[in-house]
């Protein structure tokens, strides 16, 4: 037991996951993984001087649900730590919707309690399954990216309590005194990833932690658990009985590697792009087109994260970019300036040599 609670401390001490002093959220759900990171974060509390506040969704799919929020009130309140529930006010129809309502939910809490890190349990195997998930789905590098045990979720826009927010927006402050724009992110981490369901549940089971089963896990309806009940199980047996430290292995490998081709792509959209204004970014026909298919992309998804459009996919790049090689091939059209408007906030200006992308 000693050698997984040191083993865990060390991987928060060696990726620095959060520092001395610093107020979390825990997201707990009643699960094992859950209950085993609350069990790990309460032991540090001391040691790192941290400020505790868990946060439970309940998605009402399940009847008992209300009961595992009442035992949770119990746990926390017996060890004197704030505890909050949410819960929708419309029906979530779908994993997508109760995953975005989740995080509008952490966000809130977040900026209301001035916290910093949001903590969440997930483990080695819901890194191998994800993988899988995506790799299914034909998922990009920047899916890819959402593995480290560190990440940042910026948001658009700022969602409050309350629909009366315009008060709150003119003065930019809540009664706290912080600026509400700074803290519309939230910094994800992931202390128990390094560790398998197998040894969650060994842990649990040690420790005799209650936890509650979430019925939905059990249904092959869902995507996530058919990928843990069929066709992991099927790797295992006729290929590799490994096969979940193999893919981990092979994720980190991936992981460095994306991570070593996105530097690149700085350092040549640095070298080569003219950013004129901090609304304009200027390339060159002969340098763009020089680059590799992947790098062409890169480039033009950061261009949009410069200008401010985080919701751009790799399908809007793969049209834009048919658009700028058709331009460039046919030389009637290179005699003529164009401009294409991308939705609201970008226009796309399209001249004999290069390309302009301004923010309207």
């Amino acid at each position: 037991m000693y050698k997984f609670i040191n083993y865990v401390l060390y991987q928060i001490n060696l990726k620095n996951l959060f520092s001395y002093n610093s107020s979390v959220t825990i997201t707990i759900s009643g699960g094992q993984d859950s209950n085993l990171l609350y069990f790990f974060i309460y032991n540090y509390r001391y040691q790192y001087n941290l400020n505790l506040l868990l946060v439970s969704c309940n998605h009402l799919w399940q009847f008992d649900s209300i009961d595992n929020n009442y035992n949770l009130t119990k746990l926390f309140f017996l060890n004197k730590l704030s505890f909050s529930t949410f819960v929708p006010f419309s029906k979530l129809k779908t994993e997508n919707e109760s995953r975005y309502w989740r995080y509008i939910s952490f966000q809130r809490v977040n900026i209301f309690h001035q916290n910093k890190f949001l903590l969440i349990g997930h483990t080695n195997t819901d890194m191998v399954e994800s993988f899988i998930f995506y790799l299914t789905r034909g998922s990009g590098s920047s899916l890819i990216n959402q593995f480290p045990a560190k990440k940042r979720i910026n948001f658009t826009k700022l969602n409050f309590f309350t629909l009366k927010k315009s008060a709150i927006l003119k003065q930019n402050i809540t009664p706290h005194g912080f600026n509400l724009f700074s803290k519309c992110r939230i910094e994800i981490i992931k202390p128990i990833q390094t560790l398998t369901r197998f040894e969650i549940y060994y842990l649990i089971t040690f420790l005799k932690f209650p936890i509650w089963v979430d019925q939905t896990n059990l249904s092959l309806k869902y995507t996530r658990n058919r990928i843990r009940y069929q066709v992991l199980p099927l790797f295992r047996f006729f290929f590799n009985k490994n096969i979940d430290l193999t893919i981990h292995k092979f994720i980190n490998i991936l992981m460095d590697e994306i991570s070593f081709i996105e530097t690149l792509t700085q350092k040549l959209e640095l070298s080569h792009s003219e950013k004129i204004s901090p609304y304009t970014i200027h390339y060159t026909f002969s340098f763009f087109f020089s680059c590799p298919y992947s790098f062409q992309k890169q480039i033009l998804l950061k261009s949009f994260k410069y200008l401010g459009m985080e919701n751009f996919t790799f399908y809007n790049i793969e049209i834009l970019l048919k658009i700028l090689y058709t331009f460039f091939q046919i030389k009637k059209l290179k005699q003529k300036k164009i401009i294409i408007f991308l939705g609201k906030k970008i226009k796309l200006i399209i001249s004999v040599s290069s390309f302009q992308l301004i923010k309207i």
